[in-house]
C-alpha cells in the first residue's frame, strides 16, 4: 500500500511507465471440480456457445468465460435466454445467469 501511495503522490505530469504502475495479483486458479470434463463434448456446448457468440458479437468464447467480463448485461442475457428456448428447447432463468455466468455454469443449471 505504501508503494501505491508513493506512486500516487509522484509527478503525474510525466508519462506513465508500465513498470511503475502497481501490477494486480494473478487470479487464483480454480481447482478442477470435474465440471470441465463433463462439459467437453457435451452436445449443448456448441449450441450455447454459438448463441453467446452471436449475441455478444465476439468469437471465440470459452466455456469458463464470464458473461459480464465479456460485456454482457441483463438485456443480452435476455436475448440469450430467448434464443436458447427457441433453438435448444431449454429453459434457464435470468437469475441463473447471475449465479452461473459462464457457459459451463449454464450447462450445469440445465443438467440439474
Amino acid at each position: 500500500m505504501a508503494d501505491l501511495r508513493s506512486w500516487l503522490s509522484g509527478d503525474l505530469s510525466r508519462p506513465l511507465s508500465t513498470t511503475q504502475a502497481p501490477q494486480p495479483a494473478p487470479a487464483p486458479v480454480a481447482a478442477d471440480s470435474g465440471q470441465e470434463r463433463r462439459v467437453e463434448g457435451d452436445p449443448l456446448l456448441a449450441g450455447i456457445t454459438a448463441i453467446w457468440e452471436e449475441v455478444l458479437q465476439m468469437s471465440p468464447i470459452e466455456p469458463y468465460d464470464d458473461i459480464f467480463d465479456l460485456g454482457g448485461h441483463s438485456l443480452t442475457i435476455t436475448q440469450i435466454i430467448a434464443r436458447m428456448r427457441k433453438r435448444l428447447d431449454v429453459e434457464v432463468e435470468l437469475d441463473d445467469f447471475f449465479d452461473n455466468p459462464t457457459i459451463a455454469g449454464v450447462i450445469g443449471v440445465i443438467r440439474q
